[in-house]
């Protein structure tokens, strides 16, 4: 979504196949990111009227080269008077935000919605109506209350024969505000649906070829990955792969529906199929940025029991979550994502002596059973063994290697596992 031949390329590839009955959009590209800095232009006062110009001219434009009959004044409307009233108290609240950001997909799903409707019977859903959030954790879909939605609202309208466009992104909590998933959240929520739906199968379709089995930006010869298990999509989702959401990958894999990755620009392509079935073999190598080392020393560790799940209790009492975990006697090794905060760091103090080390990325070489296959790991250490390694992890999942190293080697780290491994 974003442009006027994205737009036409997926209504081609929706009106294709008459089983793609469900749609989930995301917003336009960028869209998300403007409207965030609107939220925070606002909140500290500041005139938002130039960026409002500027995300309603991008939105008109598209209209305008798709020759649509069709206003968008009622929600910018909404948008204004909400950012008027934020201005004044100037608490960007999560809530705030969530409601700002909602707009995104919803003038996005109001656009491919009209240019549909002269093509097939089309109607656009708000999935703040269907897609119910947990009230203890508004990240985290209720599935039943979901499920329920979906009966009520959804399989109706699939009976009529409607091809349904709904927002992805967003869900409503138990007061029916909008909550968002995080970024690039649009893969999860169709993943919950087909998981509702129990769909036949769940399609991506992004702007890549699928899964490659290295960044394409530092590995110019990266090549798509035609098939691999739902486990290992989840391991490159995670640490670092950008073309699916970490989360999208469960709600697929526990109703065993296949997940196809697909281009929307060249939709012939056979993309990548995640399923239930995949082999022993290595599949890519992916990495991550932003990332810190905490590591603590204490002779609370000597013999004693407890000190590891008292630690991992301060990360869950700051909303800090744990990626790769190292021990020794006297020491644990941490990596978080991003900066820790200083109430955490502080409360760690209180038991252990604490060394932070930031500008660390994480890099892993995943395939299911990577352990088992022949010189694997003794291949990978002698392709980087002129790179100072931080931390290693290798056990805690049969099909992945973890190394955590400085950042500013993490690119050519890649390159060289890739040429040992993937160059063929």
């Amino acid at each position: 979504m974003g442009t006027s031949t994205s737009i036409q390329a997926t209504a081609k590839i929706i009106l294709q196949n008459k089983q793609r009955q469900v749609v989930v959009v995301s917003a336009l590209s960028g869209v998300t990111n403007l409207l965030v800095a609107i939220g925070e232009s606002a909140n500290k006062g500041l005139n938002t009227t130039a960026q409002l110009k500027k995300l309603r001219e991008r939105h008109q434009q598209l209209i305008k080269e798709l020759n649509l009959n069709l206003t968008l004044d009622n929600y910018f409307s909404d948008l204004e008077n909400f950012l008027s009233g934020l201005k004044k108290i100037k608490e960007f609240s999560t809530r705030s935000r969530d409601y700002i950001l909602s707009f995104g997909e919803r003038i996005s799903s109001e656009i491919l919605t009209a240019y549909l409707q002269d093509k097939c019977s089309s109607m656009r859903i708000d999935a703040k109506n269907i897609i119910k959030t947990d009230s203890c954790n508004p990240t985290q879909p209720n599935m039943k209350k979901t499920g329920l939605a979906v009966k009520k609202i959804i399989k109706p309208l699939l009976n009529q024969g409607k091809i349904l466009i709904i927002t992805g992104f967003i869900g409503g909590n138990e007061k029916n505000d909008y909550v968002t998933f995080s970024r690039g959240g649009s893969d999860f929520s169709a993943a919950i649906l087909a998981n509702v739906l129990n769909a036949d199968c769940l399609e991506i379709w992004t702007d890549v070829n699928g899964i490659m089995n290295a960044d394409p930006r530092i590995i110019k010869t990266a090549k798509t990955i035609p098939q691999m298990g739902y486990k290992e999509a989840a391991e490159l989702s995670y640490f670092g792969a950008k073309v699916l959401h970490p989360k999208t990958i469960e709600p697929a894999a526990l109703k065993n529906i296949p997940v196809k990755v697909l281009n929307t620009f060249q939709a012939s392509h056979h993309g990548t199929l995640i399923s239930n079935v995949t082999k022993n073999s290595l599949k890519s190598v992916t990495y991550r940025n932003d990332t810190t080392i905490i590591n603590l020393y204490s002779t609370e560790m000597l013999d004693a029991k407890g000190f590891i799940a008292k630690i991992a209790d301060i990360f869950a009492k700051h909303d800090s979550s744990i990626d790769v975990v190292s021990t020794s006697e006297v020491c644990v090794s941490i990596t978080i994502k991003g900066a820790p905060a200083k109430e955490l760091i502080a409360e760690l103090k209180r038991h252990a002596t604490v060394e932070i080390r930031a500008d660390q990325a994480v890099v892993c070489l995943v395939g299911e059973g990577v352990q088992n296959i022949n010189q694997a790991p003794a291949q990978l250490f002698t392709a980087i063994q002129k790179y100072p390694i931080r931390m290693i992890s290798q056990g805690a999942s049969p099909r992945n290697i973890t190394l955590v190293v400085d950042t500013c080697d993490a690119q050519q780290i890649v390159k060289k596992i890739y040429q040992k491994f993937f160059k063929k």
